[in-house]
């Protein structure tokens, strides 16, 4: 009877890992703030922004479009940058979050996989670059 019921268990947990791995993968969102039809200057952009912010990075979006996000954060602090970063003027008012699913092979930082890490503290207000 106790192996039947450290079996159940074991099959219980194999059974629920996917769920848990998809729910921690759910809590890492980004800031998108830009996105466009040319590499070139979506890589400029990001370039720029790189100077002012934390945790830019830049990712194919498909259909030929390149998205720079700031990220990845937990979800408040996503939102929370949004917020303070909007009001700051520092990102355009129509930036939104964004998951991970949608990005594709990333362009900025040149050489850097950001889309498998973890999300990052967010920047306290007023210690940008």
């Amino acid at each position: 009877m106790k192996s039947l019921i450290v079996s159940a268990v074991l099959i219980l947990m194999v059974a629920m890992r996917p769920a848990v791995a998809q729910q921690a993968g759910q809590d890492v969102v980004w800031v998108q703030i830009e996105a466009h039809p040319s590499l070139r200057v979506a890589q400029d952009r990001a370039r720029l922004y790189s100077g002012n912010l934390d945790d830019v990075n830049g990712f194919a979006l498909g259909g030929n479009w390149y998205g720079i996000v700031l990220g990845p954060y937990t979800r408040t602090d996503a939102e929370r940058v949004l917020q303070v970063y909007r009001s700051e003027r520092q990102v355009p008012q129509d930036s939104f979050i964004a998951y991970t699913r949608n990005f594709g092979r990333q362009f900025w930082p040149v050489g850097a996989d950001a889309l498998n890490a973890a999300a990052v503290a967010a920047p306290l207000p007023g210690t940008q670059p």
